[in-house]
């Protein structure tokens, strides 16, 4: 099963919120299995999203990097962050298209 563009840009939405559920469902309705290697690029972008958000929890909650009495913020952050890097994991692990 396939996703249609629309369930593709709803899924970008649902990671910023709630990037664990989103990574859960891109698999579940075949992310990984588009057809013209568009799996790696969904996951990148989604990645560049989720990453710019972290930066912009950091820079609200954190200024010169420090997360004194931010806790709750710092969770987050961190959170975003392994999720990011797991996401471009993935990417960098995809099978490569032919040029």
């Amino acid at each position: 099963m396939s996703m249609t563009k629309q369930q593709i840009t709803a899924l970008l939405d649902v990671a910023k919120a709630n990037p664990q559920f989103a990574i859960e469902q891109a698999f579940r309705f075949g992310v990984a299995s588009l057809g013209d290697g568009a799996a790696p690029a969904v996951i990148e972008r989604a990645a560049e999203m989720l990453d710019y958000d972290a930066e912009c929890l950091k820079e609200c909650h954190a200024p010169h990097n420090n997360w004194s009495g931010e806790a709750e913020a710092k969770a987050d952050y961190d959170e975003r962050k392994r999720v990011v890097r797991a996401l471009r994991g993935m990417v960098a692990g995809a099978p490569k298209q032919a040029a």
